[in-house]
């Protein structure tokens, strides 16, 4: 473990590390795997269950509810603001759409 290989407890990490960061270590983690997640949703076709597995969760129902609280919503509404999103800023572009006369 980390602790071992810097010759101090697990507890003194553990302290070390919030003080420095403001996060405990496992918090640190998991935002950073909801931050991979995020990216995924945008570009990636992947069911939730895949989505999860894919960024180091083995529990989907889990993955969801560390989504939602880092994320704010959980991992299918927030696709859905994606594309939302995206569909909001979508314009045809003028020489493509013809013109009624």
């Amino acid at each position: 473990a980390l602790s071992s290989y810097l010759n101090v407890s697990q507890s003194s990490l553990f302290r070390i590390f919030q003080n420095k960061f403001g996060i405990t270590p496992a918090n640190y983690v998991n935002k950073l795997k909801i931050s991979y997640a995020t990216g995924l949703l945008e570009t990636a076709e992947l069911s939730i269950k895949e989505l999860a597995y894919t960024v180091g969760f083995e529990d989907e129902f889990y993955f969801s509810k560390i989504f939602k609280k880092f994320a704010g919503l959980s991992p299918s509404d927030y696709k859905k603001k994606i594309i939302s999103e995206k569909l909001s800023r979508f314009r045809p572009n003028d020489a493509l759409v013809q013109k009624d006369s």
